[in-house]
Protein backbone atom coordinates (compact mmCIF):
# COMPACT_ATOMS: atom_id res chain seq x y z
CA UNK A 1 0.00 0.00 0.00
CA UNK A 2 1.23 3.46 -0.90
CA UNK A 3 -0.28 6.65 0.49
CA UNK A 4 0.63 9.74 -1.53
CA UNK A 5 0.05 13.36 -0.54
CA UNK A 6 -0.09 15.52 -3.66
CA UNK A 7 2.44 18.34 -3.72
CA UNK A 8 1.47 21.85 -4.86
CA UNK A 9 2.58 23.19 -8.23
CA UNK A 10 1.71 21.97 -11.72
CA UNK A 11 4.88 19.91 -12.26
CA UNK A 12 4.61 18.29 -8.83
CA UNK A 13 0.93 17.52 -9.38
CA UNK A 14 1.69 15.94 -12.77
CA UNK A 15 4.42 13.82 -11.17
CA UNK A 16 2.18 12.76 -8.27
CA UNK A 17 -1.05 12.15 -10.23
CA UNK A 18 0.26 10.76 -13.53
CA UNK A 19 3.83 9.47 -13.41
CA UNK A 20 3.71 7.91 -9.93
CA UNK A 21 0.25 6.45 -10.63
CA UNK A 22 1.69 4.65 -13.67
CA UNK A 23 4.85 3.59 -11.83
CA UNK A 24 2.97 2.10 -8.85
CA UNK A 25 0.52 0.25 -11.10
CA UNK A 26 3.35 -1.13 -13.25
CA UNK A 27 5.12 -2.31 -10.08
CA UNK A 28 1.91 -4.10 -8.99
CA UNK A 29 1.30 -1.97 -5.86
CA UNK A 30 -2.04 -3.44 -4.67
CA UNK A 31 -3.51 -0.26 -3.12
CA UNK A 32 -2.63 3.35 -3.93
CA UNK A 33 -4.23 6.13 -1.85
CA UNK A 34 -3.94 9.70 -3.12
CA UNK A 35 -4.62 12.56 -0.71
CA UNK A 36 -5.08 15.86 -2.54
CA UNK A 37 -5.85 18.75 -0.20
CA UNK A 38 -5.86 21.38 -2.95
CA UNK A 39 -8.92 22.70 -4.82
CA UNK A 40 -11.37 21.56 -2.13
CA UNK A 41 -9.53 18.35 -1.39
CA UNK A 42 -10.16 14.72 -2.20
CA UNK A 43 -9.07 11.23 -1.27
CA UNK A 44 -8.80 8.64 -4.04
CA UNK A 45 -8.28 4.93 -3.41
CA UNK A 46 -7.01 2.87 -6.35
CA UNK A 47 -6.79 -0.92 -6.31
CA UNK A 48 -6.56 -3.82 -8.74
CA UNK A 49 -3.35 -2.81 -10.51
CA UNK A 50 -2.96 -3.73 -14.17
CA UNK A 51 0.83 -3.73 -14.64
CA UNK A 52 0.59 -4.37 -18.39
CA UNK A 53 -1.25 -1.10 -19.02
CA UNK A 54 0.15 0.88 -16.05
CA UNK A 55 -3.21 1.63 -14.47
CA UNK A 56 -5.70 0.51 -11.84
CA UNK A 57 -9.01 -1.30 -12.39
CA UNK A 58 -10.90 0.06 -9.36
CA UNK A 59 -11.17 3.67 -8.23
CA UNK A 60 -13.12 5.11 -5.31
CA UNK A 61 -13.09 8.82 -4.57
CA UNK A 62 -14.30 11.05 -1.80
CA UNK A 63 -14.32 14.75 -2.68
CA UNK A 64 -14.18 17.44 -0.03
CA UNK A 65 -12.17 17.36 3.16
CA UNK A 66 -14.02 18.24 6.34
CA UNK A 67 -12.87 21.02 8.68
CA UNK A 68 -10.01 19.86 10.86
CA UNK A 69 -8.48 17.77 8.06
CA UNK A 70 -10.71 14.71 8.25
CA UNK A 71 -11.85 12.89 5.14
CA UNK A 72 -14.71 10.43 5.33
CA UNK A 73 -13.93 7.58 2.96
CA UNK A 74 -17.25 5.79 3.36
CA UNK A 75 -17.05 2.51 1.49
CA UNK A 76 -13.97 3.48 -0.52
CA UNK A 77 -11.69 1.10 1.37
CA UNK A 78 -14.22 -1.70 1.83
CA UNK A 79 -13.17 -3.40 -1.39
CA UNK A 80 -9.55 -3.63 -0.28
CA UNK A 81 -10.09 -5.33 3.06
CA UNK A 82 -9.72 -2.27 5.27
CA UNK A 83 -12.37 -0.92 7.65
CA UNK A 84 -14.57 1.88 6.39
CA UNK A 85 -14.02 4.88 8.67
CA UNK A 86 -12.83 8.47 8.84
CA UNK A 87 -9.14 9.11 8.30
CA UNK A 88 -7.53 11.91 10.31
CA UNK A 89 -5.29 13.93 8.00
CA UNK A 90 -4.17 16.53 10.54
Amino acid sequence: MVVETVSPGSESRKRDLVRKHRAYATAGTPVYVIIDDFDGGSVTVLSGPDPARGGYRIQSQCAGLQPGGEAILGGALSGVGAPSRGVDLS
